[in-house]
């Protein structure tokens, strides 16, 4: 039995605690469609999108005006086959814009927030690049069990040396994460605590 709603039932649930909400659960739920304007939640501070695919978070992403978000998490079944390069561009892209919206809205998704857990996202470093210049205010990064290529997102995080130091997430003050060697971590914390940037 399918009992997603329709995208009208969905946001006249959404627009009934517009004011008052400021955390957004989603466990593979969601509507079936995805017409009409996007909707503004104005202070929403936390959304977490576990739906299942890279397409129907894109969907509910173009879909949510959300100018005060602080804590985004995704989570994904980990696939090696799937390629979420979409799923960055749209995060990294402009963010989504309400009309009549009274609150101005970030460049991108990505820079108002502090914490983003992503789970199961597998891309390229490309992408993994793209993702960490848009995050420029991120001071929680949280890398679960079962995420695909965790030494990728990690890797990155080491100063640049040359030709000049240059540090990716220099608002980080939190790194967590699975399936990476204990030296590797020790060595990160000692470069960027020497870099000025001290996890």
């Amino acid at each position: 039995l399918d009992v997603h709603p329709s995208w009208e039932a969905f946001s006249v649930i959404l627009r009934a605690a517009q004011a008052a909400l400021q955390t957004f659960k989603i466990n593979f739920s969601g509507p079936y469609d995805h017409p009409g304007e996007p909707l503004l939640l104005p202070n929403l501070l936390e959304l977490d999108l576990e739906v299942g695919s890279e397409r129907g978070v894109i969907l509910l992403l173009c879909k949510f005006c959300t100018p005060v978000l602080k804590t985004l998490t995704l989570g994904f079944a980990v696939d090696f086959s799937v390629d979420y390069s979409d799923l960055v561009t749209q995060l990294v892209g402009p963010a989504t814009r309400a009309i009549h919206s009274p609150i101005e809205q970030p460049c991108s998704l990505l820079r108002s927030l502090e914490t983003l857990s992503i789970q199961g996202l597998f891309c390229s470093t490309d992408c993994a690049e793209e993702l960490y210049r848009e995050l420029v205010n991120l001071k929680v990064f949280k890398l679960p069990m079962l995420i695909a290529s965790p030494w990728m997102f990690v890797r990155l995080l080491f100063p640049q040396k040359a030709p000049a130091t240059v540090v990716s997430l220099p608002s980080l003050e939190e790194l967590f994460v699975s399936g990476v060697a204990t030296h590797s971590i020790v060595q990160l914390v000692a470069e960027r605590r020497d870099a000025g940037v001290p996890l």
